[in-house]
Formats: structure tokens, C-alpha cells, sequence
């Protein structure tokens, strides 16, 4: 979520190659979509919420709209892979991590 996080200090190039590196090959074209169910504004990301959901049915997660973003119903939320384990019930789990509102946040103004 925060690659300028990785390691002791800012940023480099090279950390956030290596992150790419651990995605799953075919990440792109077989993850589950997790969309939004309501329109709004992407209010904030349950960062520790989501990596608990994630671990809990051993997911790959990425996150594909974040804080600020305007989201219509229908819109892709996040990504899961693999697809199988994402069902109904953890999309909705996995969901409920992004709060989305009627309105931007006065820090996102």
C-alpha cells in the first residue's frame, strides 16, 4: 500500500520493481473483481482489515481505486486472486475494507 514504507527510508526504484515481482504470474487476467455496490467516494482503505481478510482465505489483494477516487456502482473495488477462493460471501468481507461515502473528506479536498 505504501511503498515509500519499504525498507529504512524513502522510496527507490528497485523496491518497488522488486514488489512487481511478486505478483502472481497472470495476476491481470484471473483475479477476481470486487466491485463496489454503491457509488461515492472512496473515503479511506481498512488497510489491516483487508490484509486480515486477505490472509484469512490466503488472497492476493490489490487494491485498484484508493482515497479520494469516485466510484460508480459496478466499479472495481479491489482484485483477489485466485478467483475461486473469492467468493460471494469473502468478496463481500473484502468490500466492506474500502468505506466508501456521499461525499470527499475535507483532507481530500
Amino acid at each position: 500500500l505504501y511503498p515509500e514504507q519499504i525498507g529504512n527510508g524513502p522510496a527507490r526504484e528497485d523496491d518497488a520493481a522488486g514488489l512487481a515481482d511478486q505478483v502472481p504470474v497472470g495476476f491481470d487476467t484471473t483475479a477476481a473483481p470486487v466491485r463496489a455496490t454503491a457509488g461515492g467516494y472512496v473515503r479511506r482503505v481498512e488497510a489491516d482489515d483487508l490484509v486480515r481478510r486477505a490472509g484469512e482465505h490466503d488472497l492476493v489483494v490489490r487494491v485498484e481505486r484508493h482515497p479520494g477516487d469516485f466510484v460508480a456502482a459496478g466499479d472495481v473495488l479491489l482484485r483477489a486472486w485466485p478467483a475461486d477462493r473469492a467468493t460471494d460471501e469473502v468478496a463481500d468481507g473484502l468490500r466492506a475494507s474500502v468505506i466508501v461515502g456521499d461525499q470527499r473528506t475535507p483532507a481530500q479536498d
